[in-house]
């Protein structure tokens, strides 16, 4: 935890690298062309610790003098499935700004202005 605290606050080190240290891991995601890919690529992440689940330490929802780990789904970008299934006004309006913000961040990594569309709307599915 103490590397990515030092990694985070060195930007320097950050502006200098960019996008480097994420292009073979880029290059994995962009291979997925089917369900059966993306299981193989899927642990990937989770050896290098950006994973598709959290995990903390909590108390017992059953049993409020214990703490206990809990895992839960990581990687989402919105609150929760409803900012991405409802149609309420402000599901819609936080949905429409979030997708804003996924094709600023593609093309922040260097993504065409097409792709980064294209990309915007697979993340949304």
């Amino acid at each position: 935890m103490s590397d990515y605290y030092r990694a985070a606050i060195d930007m320097k080190a950050r502006n200098t690298l960019g996008m480097r240290p994420l292009a073979p891991l880029l290059k994995e995601i962009a291979a997925i062309q089917s369900k059966k890919n993306y299981s193989i690529v899927s642990p990937a992440p989770r050896a290098r610790r950006i994973g598709f689940l959290g995990a903390g330490v909590d108390q017992d929802s059953k049993k409020s003098t214990k703490y206990i780990v809990h895992l839960v789904q990581d990687g989402l970008g919105l609150p929760d499935r409803d900012y991405y299934l409802e149609d309420k006004p402000e599901q819609k309006r936080v949905r429409d700004a979030y997708m804003v913000h996924i094709e600023k961040l593609l093309r922040l990594a260097d993504t065409a202005p097409a792709e980064a569309k294209r990309v915007r709307e697979v993340v949304m599915i």
